[in-house]
């Protein structure tokens, strides 16, 4: 009996086991299959799916698998089928595919090229076709003609079939573009007070003006074009201005009635009105006296509507910066009819601070998540501060990886949280420098660079470049980190090489302002002095450098540099004979002729700076200033063959009064001192010089020299459409023969130079053309002169100035 119970329960255990196993076998996926594929492969699918063989069986996370694979655009079709064996089950997706796009063509665009409109289509080489994508594609291109000019442009397309049994076809758009519709014309009717051309600059729609104006009319400028033009009237004092029309036609004009647009404006401007009094309520926080001081208007003045706008913005972002994130301030006006006066009321709800819950980066296609994260200036859990959020944005915008930053605060979990939003834009990080230049000292030259601001999303840069010509030679590679050992402190390493043939240069051995071996003083005759002798020996002068650097930024705005480099020096002359006195203007440098025997020298350099850059933009800043304080320490304890210190200062400002008109202010300092010992031994490529064209335009290739320098700067520009900017500007500098000499208030020296010119900042090619007037002190006279003759139109020197994008 006891035997018969140990075999029945044995064999109901044997049992148990042999159902549990098979019941293990058939809840788990054996195999997932794919049956109908053409041009995708399965371990793309797999990678996609969010199950695998082996998984528990999940009918709902197989429904969900098929909810993804419809979801893709590869597919026209796909159903699930689930298969029991002895081992699981099989999990089968029978698949449809869409015609597979190998390339996609266009037809027939002669005005806008392949690869501007493919950047608005939905489709690209090697891609699915999808009705989807085509109507939208249909509508983009049809917007971006609309958006050229274009009004009457139509688009069909076909597919050009490349392999049947792949169901492979080329996807081909053809092209009617018409002829371009522009604004030829713009009627203003009813403006009384204020001239049309005054209302016509305020307006982003522009009338055709040869190549300067395309006239082209874009739809979301055209709706900003009515809040312009009444704001005109609002900084005029006329509150009740009212726009009775603002609308666009396409008519015929002119002897050949071609179509063109024209804009029809219709204004009612009302009565002007002065200021009344002004008063604040509402506020506990900040006294009165405080906010007042944001309201510039003044009892009296003619009522700038605009103008209180701007007070209403910042007694807002006074209670912003304190984290009153939900703050209102409301303006309210009082219009007293009879004596046109408008009494203001300024009526303030402070609200609660707002503490930062979550901060959410979006748009980084390519710059890393930590990149953007570490220039954040506040953190999540701390009071919503809107100066943080606003010095958060100009240091984004200063990385130049991005076209575009926005913050939007979103309401959090509960009240008093917010969470902020930053979506950003890629830019093209990608830098080409090249420029094309002639110059008596130079020559003709050709230089390039290429550079890669946002190396594979990680902000590290690197550059490479190089310049040829007709007396130089030369090439540079570098490497930086701005963020080493994930702290903001900078580091980088360059390599250089260059080579440059120098004629035989005038020299001032002594010191005295007078070339050696002549009786010239080329203080006194700055313009002439120097670049009209010319010599038949010249020599090379060849460098090769190393140099590391480490930069900390602190605070917001500051930053400081450490630098540290050597440089291999050697002056050989293929053509030099004795006597020392070759020419019949002056005698040759004696520390030249033995450095051109010496072989190679060292200069060894240990550099400290200072810089705050408060602007809001790198490249086109429009407010905000910048300020550089440098000082290299060269050879003394570092060793070496070469001697001094070296002094540099500069600070620039950007100003915004109104409108698209900036005004720009830059001056600059250097200084060749003295060794700490009393050892100054120098090279004349140390000596500070102009180029004379990022600072005193028009001066290229002047050899004039010194051991200090003074320069300044003005600049008005001015958008005269788009990314089309006009530039007025004045320069002015002098060159001394000693630091002790320095002195910018003395006139005796001083070269100038002005003119006017056009910034084209096209995305991905920024051109800068100025044509400038040279001028200088004449000590004779004993006032400025221009070069030459004193007509205002000779001599025109062109600047030209080439950067690109990639």
């Amino acid at each position: 009996m006891l035997r018969f119970k140990v075999v029945l329960f044995l064999s109901l255990v044997f049992l148990t086991g042999v159902l549990y196993s098979q019941s293990f076998k058939i809840d788990r996926i054996q195999e997932i299959k794919f049956d109908g594929l053409v041009n995708s492969r399965p371990e793309e699918l797999r990678d996609i799916i969010n199950i695998k063989e082996g998984d528990k069986f999940d009918r709902g996370k197989i429904n969900e698998a098929l909810k993804k694979i419809y979801s893709l655009d590869i597919f026209k079709n796909a159903v699930v089928d689930v298969q029991e064996s002895t081992n699981g089950v099989i999990v089968l997706f029978t698949v449809e595919e869409n015609n597979f796009i190998r390339q996609v063509k266009f037809e027939k665009n002669r005005n806008i090229n392949a690869e501007d409109l493919k950047k608005v289509i939905e489709f690209t080489d090697n891609s699915y076709f999808t009705e989807s994508k085509l109507n939208k594609s249909l509508a983009a291109i049809q917007k971006k003609y609309v958006e050229e000019g274009y009004i009457y442009a139509t688009v069909i397309y076909r597919l050009k079939l490349i392999d049947i049994k792949k169901r492979t076809f080329d996807l081909i758009f053809q092209l009617d573009e018409g002829k371009r519709v522009v604004v030829e014309k713009i009627v203003i009717t009813g403006n009384k007070n204020v001239k049309a051309d005054e209302i016509k600059a305020s307006m982003k729609t522009k009338e055709q003006w040869f190549i300067f104006q395309s006239g082209v009319l874009k739809e979301e400028n055209f709706r900003e074009d009515k809040g312009k033009v009444a704001e005109v009237y609002l900084r005029k004092g006329y509150i009740d201005v009212e726009i009775k029309r603002c609308e666009w036609k396409i008519e015929e004009l002119g002897g050949d009635k071609h179509k063109a647009i024209v804009v029809y404006i219709d204004l009612v401007e009302g009565e002007k009105y002065k200021t009344g009094k002004v008063t604040i309520s509402g506020n506990t926080l900040f006294p009165t006296k405080d906010l007042m001081s944001y309201v510039t208007l003044k009892a009296g003045e003619v009522y700038d509507k605009t103008k209180m706008d701007k007070a209403r913005v910042d007694i807002y972002n006074k209670y912003g910066d304190s984290g009153h994130l939900y703050a209102n301030v409301s303006l309210v006006m009082n219009k007293d009819t009879s004596n046109r006066i408008v009494d203001s009321e300024f009526i303030i709800t402070e609200g609660p601070r707002a503490h930062i819950e979550n901060i959410i980066i979006s748009g980084n296609t390519k710059t890393l998540t930590s990149v953007i994260k570490r220039e954040i200036y506040f953190d999540e859990g701390e009071l919503y501060i809107q100066r943080k959020v606003r010095s958060t944005y100009e240091r984004l915008m200063q990385l130049q990886y991005f076209s575009e930053i926005k913050f939007l605060p979103l309401p959090g979990s509960v009240e008093g949280l917010i969470d902020i939003d930053l979506t950003v834009e890629e830019a093209r990080t990608g830098l080409i420098n090249f420029g094309v230049g002639y110059g008596t000292e130079s020559g003709f030259n050709v230089s390039a660079q290429v550079s890669e601001r946002n190396l594979f999303g990680t902000g590290r840069i690197i550059s490479v470049g190089g310049n040829w010509g007709e007396k130089i030679l030369g090439a540079y590679i570098s490497f930086e980190e701005p963020w080493l050992f994930d702290t903001p402190l900078y580091a980088g390493i360059s390599l250089s090489y260059n080579r440059i043939k120098y004629d035989n240069i005038p020299a001032d051995s002594d010191g005295d302002g007078i070339i050696d071996g002549t009786n010239i003083n080329y203080i006194e005759n700055p313009s002439n002095s120097i670049t009209g002798y010319k010599s038949q020996n010249y020599y090379f002068s060849e460098r090769i450098s190393l140099s590391g650097s480490l930069k900390r930024r602190f605070w917001i705005y500051w930053q400081a540099s450490l630098g540290l480099g050597t440089t291999m020096y050697r002056n050989f002359d293929p053509n030099f004979s004795n006597p020392l006195i070759f020419t019949d203007h002056w005698e040759t440098n004696y520390s030249l002729t033995e450095s051109l025997g010496k072989g190679y020298t060292f200069k060894n350099n240990l550099s400290l700076g200072l810089n705050r850059n408060s602007t809001d933009h790198p490249l086109t800043p429009t407010y905000g200033s910048i300020f550089n304080l440098g000082f290299d320490y060269i050879g003394g304890m570092l060793g070496g063959d070469y001697h001094f210190t070296k002094a540099k200062t500069s600070f620039s400002i950007y100003w915004n009064p109104l409108w698209k008109i900036v005004f720009a202010l830059y001056t600059s300092s250097e200084f060749l001192l003295s060794q700490f010992d009393g050892r100054k031994i120098y090279g004349y490529e140390d000596m500070p010089y102009y180029d004379g064209i990022f600072e005193l335009r028009g001066w290229m290739g002047a050899s004039r020299r010194g051991e200090s320098k003074f320069y300044w700067s003005t600049e008005m520009r001015f958008q005269i459409y788009e990314q089309l900017w006009g530039v007025f500007f004045y320069d002015m500098g002098n060159l001394y023969g000693s630091s002790k000499e320095w002195n910018p208030f003395i006139p005796d020296g001083y070269m100038l130079s002005f003119g006017f010119g056009i910034q084209v900042n096209w995305p991905g090619l920024p051109i800068r053309i100025y044509a400038a007037r040279r001028g200088y002190y004449d000590n004779q006279q004993n006032k400025f002169v221009l070069e030459g003759t004193q007509n205002l139109f000779d001599n025109i020197q062109p600047v030209l100035s080439i950067q690109g994008l990639f």
